[in-house]
């Protein structure tokens, strides 16, 4: 087999469903390097790529992330305690009511634990006022 010619084709994305093709053919010596000539050919039709469209920088590196400029995070667990989880049960079960009498149920509560008078005072004035 003897190889005479070789081309190198390829399509570059100009925009939103806009591309160019471009492709170059050569006639290469027995005595060239086939592979350095399509190292060749492919460069001259990457330069004429950029040369037509200096619009696009399609090939300025873009950083896809600076992971190894930072520190890691430290991975924190926190562990809820059960009476946390009770509170925080409560409070989603008196956002969701409606009437001023059954939120006075919720009083006591109020009383003995800051966050749910917080959340009791929010729906109270909620209520009064709507």
């Amino acid at each position: 087999m003897t190889i005479d010619k070789i081309a190198v084709e390829e399509l570059w994305s100009t925009g939103v469903y806009a591309n160019k093709r471009y492709r170059a053919e050569a006639t290469i010596e027995p005595h060239e390097d086939l592979i350095e000539c399509y190292k060749e050919l492919q460069k001259r039709v990457e330069d004429a790529f950029v040369a037509a469209n200096p619009q696009i920088q399609w090939q300025t590196p873009v950083i896809t992330s600076c992971i190894n400029d930072y520190p890691p995070i430290p991975e924190t667990q926190i562990q809820k305690s059960n009476d946390q989880r009770r509170i925080e049960v409560m409070i989603k079960d008196m956002e969701t009511v409606t009437d001023l009498e059954v939120l006075k149920s919720y009083e006591f509560l109020s009383r003995k634990y800051p966050e749910i008078k917080q959340a009791y005072e929010n729906k109270l004035k909620a209520l009064q006022n709507g």
